[in-house]
């Protein structure tokens, strides 16, 4: 009877604790349902003071995240501005003593229109979804004249004097569209990024070339639109308890208090509001104009850029190499760091689907290399089992020897010293790669380019290993290719080996000398390590073959 009560208990306790769990859903269904139903766009960054008047007529002060609907009157003072996104992802940004209102925003159905207006002010404008498709419509309209906007980037102004004026630039995918612009019948059209079109206060036009101030202060706007794009929840959860301590945090759940519990219902909403816009960036941007979708990415928290990489890397993975490199670049802790488990799986295709790109091979291993050299210990050495278990399966391909080539090279050109640590996980391929090199040119000139650029305890591990190699394979003569590739490398760039280092290669000369056959391309070989090389190593080459000739009556390398 005690278990029954206790069992009982329990059943009553998950029964609450189900319905506390359907309550806390409907709610935050219930708050989706009324930004759907209402919101035509939030407000997503603030400097100074910012207004919104509504249709009562009653002017309230604007926090950062606040909701803007239809027919709201947004505006600035002397010293303000603000940023507002909206709901077909166009994103405004509002300069100093201006105002704007929305008056229609629908973008989908029969009539896709975004309809608004500047009072007062000037405002860099980046056109969104409606603007984009062919059966859009979006008009803005100024007191001097109407703008009809088709997918770009503008800069529009209506000075105090009386005066307005309009220009264009790429948008955020590098796509410069049109602005028909239209006043008292009048209509001219705008299409060259480098010109300003104005009307004066007798309602004529003129066009003149921009200058070189207005150039920069539309294309530098891209880190505006930037800010307002990215996910960072710090930043969001900062905000949002700000607004709880001075009390303008609105009782987002509609339980009667505000609380903790609203900044969490409040930044679920706005995180979903903002991964939107970046599903929006995604969906339209492509290998030759993912640059900003880059910068989002790298503005924003790692969780935000697994989540987005995951959708791109099932949807859309043509992507992948460009992100990964400008995230790699900018050193972006998502790529660099590995304390995030979610986000490491998420890697793990992403370095799989690198090692697997046969069509352009050697940028995808040189990405690799690079991140391993920007990377913690621990992403290196989840890369280097993902490589190690790329070459079981594959074979045909010395993809640890590329790698290492590739991180000496990145190792020596920046000056970059590795850790014992990380150097251990990169030293753990030197013996797979020496083990499926082979004679050839290519290889061989991987392996001197290693030996050429590394110290003394690299040198060594790779000279035995080389030497294990040629031992176990008597048609070899790995050394005496890779001596006549260092002999190259050093001539061409000027490398001086130490002579810690220089001591380590010559271990090479002996069995190079010894399973030299008696042929053209082997005496070529020997002649162009001697013919580049310094007078040590000249003469224990020369000593190496009369040693040689001396002891086998059929050997004369010296004649040939």
């Amino acid at each position: 009877m005690k278990q029954f009560h206790i069992t009982n208990n329990i059943t009553s306790v998950n029964k609450i604790h189900n319905l506390l769990g359907l309550l806390f859903l409907f709610q935050t269904l219930f708050i989706f349902s009324s930004f759907a139903d209402e919101q035509i766009g939030m407000i997503m960054d603030i400097k100074g003071n910012a207004y919104v008047k509504n249709i009562t007529g009653k002017e309230i002060e604007l926090n950062i995240y606040d909701q803007i609907f239809k027919n709201d009157i947004v505006s600035t003072d002397e010293a303000s501005t603000t940023t507002i996104q909206y709901i077909d992802n166009t994103t405004i940004f509002l300069k100093k003593s201006s105002s704007i209102e929305i008056n229609e925003l629908n973008p989908s159905g029969s009539n896709i229109i975004f309809l608004g207006k500047i009072a007062k002010g000037s405002a860099i404008i980046e056109s969104g979804k409606i603007a984009k498709i062919e059966n859009g419509k979006m008009i803005i309209a100024l007191p001097k004249f109407s703008l009809s906007i088709k997918g770009t980037r503008l800069n529009v102004n209506a000075l105090p004097n009386g005066e307005s004026d309009v220009s264009l630039a790429e948008d955020i995918f590098g796509n410069v569209g049109t602005i028909n612009v239209s006043s008292e019948g009048q209509l001219k059209t705008l299409f060259e990024t480098d010109q300003v079109l104005s009307l004066d206060n007798t309602n004529n036009f003129s066009a003149r070339a921009s200058t070189e101030i207005e150039v920069n202060e539309i294309n530098d706007s891209t880190e505006i639109f930037v800010s307002a794009s990215k996910i960072d929840e710090n930043i969001i959860q900062k905000n949002l308890e700000k607004q709880l301590i001075d009390g303008s945090l609105k009782d987002v759940n509609n339980d009667g208090k505000i609380d903790s519990l609203d900044i969490e219902t409040f930044k679920d909403v706005i995180k979903t509001d903002k991964q939107d816009k970046i599903n929006f960036i995604t969906n339209n941007s492509t290998t030759d104009n993912s640059n900003f979708l880059s910068l989002v990415l790298d503005a924003s928290d790692e969780a935000s850029i697994g989540k987005t990489i995951n959708n791109i890397l099932d949807n859309n993975d043509d992507l992948i190499p460009l992100l990964v490199s400008n995230l790699s670049d900018s050193e972006n802790s998502f790529i660099t760091t590995s304390a995030n488990e979610q986000n490491n799986t998420i890697k793990e295709k992403i370095y799989s689907q690198l090692l697997s790109n046969t069509d352009n091979e050697e940028f995808s291993l040189g990405l690799i290399s690079k991140i391993i050299s920007k990377s913690d210990t621990d992403t290196v050495s989840i890369i280097i089992d993902n490589i190690q278990l790329r070459s079981q399966t594959d074979t045909n391909s010395n993809t640890s020897l590329k790698i290492l080539s590739n991180v000496t090279n990145f190792q020596s050109d920046e000056s970059l010293i590795f850790e014992d640590n990380k150097q251990s996980q990169v030293n753990r391929l030197i013996q797979e790669a020496i083990d499926k090199a082979n004679d050839s040119g290519e290889d061989s000139q991987l392996i001197a380019n290693i030996i050429s650029k590394s110290d003394s305890t690299i040198v060594g591990t790779i000279v035995e290993q080389i030497r294990i190699a040629d031992v176990g394979n008597i048609n070899s003569n790995m050394s005496l290719n890779v001596l006549s590739s260092i002999a190259s490398i050093r001539a061409e760039e000027s490398i001086i080996l130490g002579i810690e280092e220089q001591t380590e290669v010559n271990k090479l000369i002996e069995e190079a000398i010894n399973r030299a056959e008696q042929s053209n391309e082997d005496a070529t070989l020997i002649a162009n390590v001697i013919a580049k090389s310094d007078l040590s190593v000249i003469s224990e080459m020369v000593d190496g073959i009369k040693l040689n000739e001396k002891e086998n009556i059929n050997y004369n390398m010296s004649l040939i």
